[in-house]
């Protein structure tokens, strides 16, 4: 399942804003995800990302950042999941 569009901004983080589908009563404090991965459709090549942090604070667009390794600065990558059982979770505070 396709997630969005980032940008590699050094070889293991790749940033991303994320439109949430509602807007949050509060900011997002937290982010969680298993079994995503970035893909280059330049090179058809993809790369697990490790852990996910949140680097901008927004009730309704969350900025992250995939930590990966192997990524190409500057180079764009879509967000992905894996397989059915895999996930991405916004957590804000109430």
């Amino acid at each position: 399942m396709f997630l969005g569009i980032g940008q590699a901004i050094s070889s293991t983080q790749v940033y991303f804003t994320y439109r949430l589908p509602v807007q949050m009563r509060t900011a997002v404090v937290s982010i969680n995800g298993s079994g995503l991965a970035v893909y280059n459709q330049t090179t058809s090549t993809s790369i697990s990302v490790s852990s996910l942090s949140i680097n901008q604070t927004s009730s309704y667009t969350p900025s992250f950042i995939a930590n990966v390794t192997g990524a190409t600065t500057g180079t764009i990558y879509n967000l992905f999941m894996n397989g059915a059982s895999n996930y991405i979770e916004f957590n804000a505070d109430l």
